[in-house]
């Protein structure tokens, strides 16, 4: 996909986000901290796609689009599911299942710029 500058470092500061929010996540999973693990998911779940320009959501392929929200809404899940106490075991495999979303928009998708 072919985007402006601008809307390219959105788009790659937003995932920069997620993978923060991963390692965030990651390092509370292993405290076993349940309330660490809602607060860092909550960052990057779906609250987070408010103030995209609508001009950059046209540009954005719907299959992209699909799996951004996807992605958001896991973290939704994953903080969902600490805040109602579910063992860390269970919490770590939704994240590594969680991260079959985010490897697979990177192996698909490449940003060209003008």
């Amino acid at each position: 996909m072919i985007l402006a500058d601008d809307e390219k470092d959105m788009i790659l500061g937003e995932m920069r986000g997620m993978l923060q929010g991963v390692a965030e996540i990651t390092r509370a999973l292993a405290r076993e901290d349940h309330a660490a693990i809602a607060a860092a998911a909550k960052v990057v779940g779906t609250s987070a796609t408010h103030g995209v320009p609508p001009a950059l959501l046209v540009k954005i392929p719907l299959e992209f689009k699909r799996n951004g929200l996807a992605t958001h809404a896991g973290f939704d899940q994953i903080e969902a599911a600490a805040r109602a106490g579910k063992p860390i075991r269970e919490i770590t495999a939704m994240l590594g299942d969680h991260l079959g979303l985010c490897t697979g928009c990177h192996a698909g998708y490449r940003f060209a710029t003008r």
